[in-house]
């Protein structure tokens, strides 16, 4: 996760299993907690304080942009699926019930619709459905 200049890094166990993996981060005090099938896994503060995030960016996901752009070398090999952003913090609750379904929800502030139209660079592979069988 990078948030203007700071990072912070999860990593989930290669073991050939989907995982739902939620992370929600608050922009007034800067919290941040990532979620593993549901479960709390981490949680802190201090990243990107009073920050906001402007319409009309990007959103990259599974690479991180270097000072000579996008490296091979740090993308992301394995299968994503249902990706989505809201522009508040889901509820535990919400979280929870999100990782023990495979439904359709759609992120008010993106969907996983509009990433699948969106555009790719690199190997990407979109097969639907996809799967959220554990």
């Amino acid at each position: 996760m990078l948030l203007r200049s700071r990072t912070h890094e999860f990593t989930v166990s290669p073991d050939g299993l989907w995982h739902h993996v939620t992370v929600t981060w608050d922009n007034i005090n800067g919290s941040y907690e990532i979620f593993l099938n549901g479960q709390s896994k981490e949680s802190g503060g201090g990243l990107g304080n009073g920050t906001t995030i402007e319409p009309g960016g990007n959103v990259v996901l599974g690479n991180d942009k270097d000072a000579g752009g996008y490296q091979i070398r740090d993308a992301f090999v394995g299968n994503i699926s249902r990706v989505n952003l809201w522009d508040y913090v889901l509820p535990r609750e919400t979280i929870l019930l999100l990782s023990q379904r495979c439904g359709q929800e759609k992120g008010e502030t993106l969907a996983w619709r509009d990433i699948r139209a969106g555009s790719f660079h690199g190997e990407v592979n979109v097969r639907e459905p996809s799967s959220c069988q554990r």
